[in-house]
């Protein structure tokens, strides 16, 4: 029997390993998104309590690489693409924006913004004052980002994508743009989407366990030197590279992070809720008598509402949503996968969708 004339490395080894590798990607992957979003907790609720922990920033970065990874993933599936992060992200975060918008008109005093309901809703790009959640305006640059993939064609989406956004950072360099929706789109925070989508086309790695490594310590460095990445015009120098290197590194490492894999499975919920979470813990505290709560208890109960609303909400909708519409990608290269003599070997569908279900769930 002849052998197809196009395989990756991974066609070649038995379909047992092939969804090991695979889902040990995935999974570290997941681990990535838990680190990011504990990174950003902290971050919050040590500048609430007086503290620093500015380097925490880097989380929004790190996200915004994976993003770009996952998503040359899911391209194989186009015309789903759009429609299935809408699904992921909109339908959580309506629920997170209506009740915080709740609380802000229940009781105005708790809250300095002027809330611009329709834009926090339709993710638009507002200023800090207008948006109802302050996290909201990475969900903008997401959704910016999916639609630029999604208008393109499939077959040259991702260099298309990757000249777009290079040519929109250099633009608005140049041209100061003040209106919003341009400060978004000429963001060189954009730049993490381009290297996460050059990381997914990298076919193997060298030295990963080192790279997580040095990208660590890199990042404890800045934390150490106390030097102020995050405000400083050039975050996206400070930041990315790292945030780049670390998800290199997780991808090919043959470690594994189990408890971030917890973690990240509620990343999601985790980053939307917990500014609200913490102001409610501020109240709670200020109605006991406690004063201030410190930053541990700000992370704690921020990490336990977030996961609290994994399983009552948003791991439902995952399900609901999956049943409306079942992964597909990749699907014909996880059923059959010829072994090293060329014959084929093939994986029951509801495995196949068991690892590609794990991998649509890490975009948010």
């Amino acid at each position: 029997m002849s052998t197809p004339s196009r395989l990756n490395a991974l066609d070649w080894v038995s379909p047992v390993i092939y969804r090991a590798v695979m889902q040990a990607r995935v999974a570290n992957i997941q681990a990535l998104r838990g680190l990011a979003a504990l990174a950003v907790v902290v971050c919050h609720a040590a500048s609430r309590s007086g503290l620093d922990f500015e380097v925490g920033n880097a989380g929004v970065e790190l996200f915004f690489v994976i993003s770009g990874f996952v998503m040359v993933k899911a391209l194989s599936n186009p015309d789903l693409f759009l429609l299935r992060r809408a699904a992921r992200i909109l339908p959580l975060y309506w629920i997170v924006v209506l009740t915080a918008f709740a609380a802000m008109t229940i009781a105005p005093g708790m809250s300095d913004v002027r809330p611009d309901f329709a834009g926090s809703m339709l993710l638009l790009p507002l200023s800090s004052d207008n948006r109802i959640l302050a996290v909201s305006w990475t969900l903008t640059h997401e959704m910016l980002f999916y639609a630029l993939l999604a208008s393109l064609p499939r077959e040259r989406a991702i260099p298309l994508a990757t000249l777009a956004i290079v040519a929109l950072v250099a633009a608005g360099f140049t041209a100061a743009p003040q209106s919003p929706l341009l400060q978004a789109a000429t963001d060189p925070i954009n730049l993490c989407f381009v290297a996460g989508m050059a990381l997914a086309n990298v076919p193997r790695g060298y030295a990963p366990t080192a790279c997580i490594i040095a990208a660590l310590a890199y990042f404890t460095a800045i934390q150490a030197l106390s030097i102020p990445a995050s405000e400083s015009p050039a975050r996206i120098l400070w930041f990315g590279p790292a945030a780049a290197i670390l998800v290199y590194g997780a991808v090919f490492s043959p470690l594994r992070f189990r408890a971030l894999e917890r973690l990240g499975e509620t990343s999601y919920s985790l980053y939307l809720v917990h500014i609200p979470a913490m102001k409610g813990v501020a109240v709670a505290f200020a109605w006991l008598g406690l004063g201030y709560p410190n930053a541990f208890w700000l992370v704690a109960v921020s990490t336990l509402v977030g996961t609290g609303m994994f399983y009552v909400l948003e791991h439902p909708m995952i399900q609901f949503a999956s049943n409306l519409a079942p992964p597909r990608i990749r699907v014909h290269q996880l059923h059959r996968l010829p072994d090293r003599h060329g014959a084929v070997d093939r994986i029951p569908q509801d495995e196949g969708r068991a690892v590609l279900y794990r991998e649509s769930s890490l975009s948010r």
